[in-house]
C-alpha cells in the first residue's frame, strides 16, 4: 500500500505558495512541506519528526486521508491516529475531535463554508447491522454533535470528498457499483458523476475542488452559464489497459438545481497519467493560472508528490501537464 496520503492548501498568508501536509512513509507521523503554487523551482524536501521515539508525535493510520481546512484564520490539519482510530487535530495542536469521531478506514474528507466560520469533517462508520454511513461533525464549534447525511448503497471503505458551492455542502462517495455520487446535504439529493461504473476503479481515490464563478474568468470558459454558482471539478482513477489513469469530470452548479449534471468523463492529460491506485488526490485551485493544481504519487514514485496542472480553458494548448 502506498502512503501517499497528503492535503494541499493554499497558504493563507501567502496565495503564490501552498503547504503540504502528509502521513510521512517511514515513521507515519504527521509531515509537512511548501513549495510554490506554480511548481517553478519545486524541491522535495518533506519536514517531519526525526526522532520520535526522543520527542513523540502521534501515529497515524498509514492509510488515512489527511484534511487541511482553513477557518479562524488558521490551517487546521485532521488525520486519523493508528491505535484509537480517532479523527484527530494533528495542527497546529494535537486534540481528538469532540465529541468522539472513530474512522476504521481513515478515509476522512471536509470542507469550510464561504466566510471560513464552519468547517465540517465526514467520515464513514458501519452500524451494528453491518450498514454503511456517512457522518460530519462542525469541527469548528466544540459544542457540536455529530450528525448523519441520508446517503444510501455506500461502498465499504470509500474515498470521500467534500466542497462548499457558496451556499451549501456536497459530499462525494462511491456507491456499491462503483459509480461515484455528489450528495446534496440540503436537499439530501444525488447525481452521478457518470452512469457507467467502468469509469471508476473500485476504491478509487475522490478529489473535488468548487471554483465559484468570481474566480473563473469565465470568458472563454467553455460551455459556462454566467448565472452559475461555480463549477466543481471531480478528479479519479479509470483503468485504462490496465493502467490507473487519472480522469476528470467537471459540472456547473446553480443556486435553485438540486443535482448537478457532469458532463463526459476525460483523461487529464492526452499523454495519459499514471497514479498510485490508492494514493490521495488532493486538488487547489490556482484562479490567477486559471488551473487546478493536483497533487498525485506517480506510479514509480512511492515517496513522493508531483504535481499536475489541468487547465480550467481546455484545449489542446491547454491540456494537463504533469511535473
Amino acid at each position: 500500500m502506498s502512503t501517499a496520503t497528503h492535503s494541499a492548501i493554499i497558504k493563507p498568508a501567502n496565495p503564490e505558495r501552498v503547504q503540504l501536509f502528509r502521513v510521512a512513509a517511514k515513521t507515519h507521523t504527521l509531515g509537512f512541506e511548501q513549495r510554490p503554487l506554480s511548481g517553478k523551482g519545486v524541491v522535495n524536501i518533506w519536514q517531519s519528526n526525526t526522532d520520535p521515539v526522543k520527542v513523540p508525535s502521534p501515529v497515524l493510520l498509514a492509510s488515512s486521508a489527511i484534511v487541511t481546512l482553513a477557518f479562524d484564520d488558521v490551517v487546521h490539519v485532521y488525520s486519523v491516529h493508528a491505535e484509537t482510530k480517532l479523527v484527530t487535530l494533528v495542527s497546529p495542536y494535537v486534540d481528538p475531535v469532540s465529541p468522539p469521531l472513530k474512522s476504521t478506514s481513515g478515509y476522512i474528507a471536509g470542507c469550510t463554508n464561504s466566510d471560513g466560520t464552519n468547517a465540517y469533517v465526514y467520515y464513514q462508520e458501519a452500524t451494528s447491522n453491518g450498514a454503511q454511513v456517512i457522518k460530519f461533525s462542525d469541527v469548528s464549534d466544540s459544542n457540536s454533535n455529530s450528525g448523519k447525511i441520508n446517503a444510501t448503497e455506500i461502498k465499504p471503505n470509500t474515498w470521500l470528498g467534500a466542497i462548499w458551492d457558496t451556499r451549501r455542502a456536497w459530499v462525494f462517495y462511491q456507491k456499491v457499483d462503483n459509480i461515484i455520487i455528489a450528495y446534496n446535504t440540503n436537499q439530501s439529493t444525488t447525481s452521478s458523476v457518470h452512469d457507467q461504473r467502468e469509469y471508476f476503479i473500485p476504491q478509487t481515490p475522490i478529489g473535488v475542488v468548487f471554483v465559484p464563478n468570481k474566480d473563473l474568468k469565465v470568458a472563454g470558459l467553455p460551455d459556462f452559464k454566467p448565472e452559475a454558482l461555480g463549477r466543481v471539478f471531480v478528479y479519479y482513477i479509470n483503468n485504462v489497459n490496465s493502467e490507473s489513469i487519472l480522469y476528470r469530470s467537471w459540472g456547473d452548479i446553480f443556486s435553485k438545481d438540486t443535482t448537478i449534471k457532469f458532463g463526459d468523463p476525460a483523461q487529464v492529460s492526452s499523454q495519459a497519467i499514471g497514479v498510485q491506485a490508492d494514493a490521495q488526490i488532493s486538488v487547489v485551485a490556482d484562479k490567477d493560472a486559471r488551473a487546478n493544481r493536483l497533487f498525485v504519487a506517480k506510479i514509480g514514485d512511492q515517496d513522493k508528490v508531483n504535481l499536475v496542472t489541468d487547465r480550467f480553458h481546455y484545449g489542446a494548448e491547454n491540456e494537463g501537464v504533469a511535473k
